[in-house]
């Protein structure tokens, strides 16, 4: 009973003090935990207003890492789409005649790592 007048509070005015005490209220009035509310009512308030601090405290943590997650995704895909760009220039080049080291100096990675590229044995370095 007195988890849905509360759900039915929370639903109507969030989670906030104003949800907390008209629960309460409502339960007192129908007479559910009347005693304990009446000499405790204060310290339900403030363990609620509590719960519902951390609960957003747990939430904003929650939303800032996901946002580090997307952030450094975002840099992973990129440098794959570079390293990837690299590849297929180095490979073109090489398909147009260029020198191995004139590639690996234009594309500014070492000579092995070319040669290892347009080999077809591509190494991510």
């Amino acid at each position: 009973m007195a988890v849905k007048v509360y759900n039915e509070q929370i639903r109507l005015h969030g989670k906030t003090r104003e949800a907390v005490l008209e629960t309460i209220r409502i339960c007192k009035d129908r007479d559910v935990l009347k005693e304990y509310l009446s000499g405790r009512g204060k310290e339900v308030v403030n363990i609620m207003m509590g719960l519902f601090d951390q609960e957003k405290a747990v939430e904003q943590f929650g939303n800032e890492k996901k946002e580090e997650g997307r952030v450094e995704g975002r840099k992973e895909g990129r440098a794959e789409g570079k390293l990837e760009g690299k590849i297929e220039a180095a490979i073109n080049m090489k398909a147009e005649g260029l020198p191995e080291s004139m590639i690996a100096k234009i594309l500014n990675v070492g000579l092995n790592i070319v040669q290892e590229w347009v080999a077809g044995t591509a190494v991510t370095r």
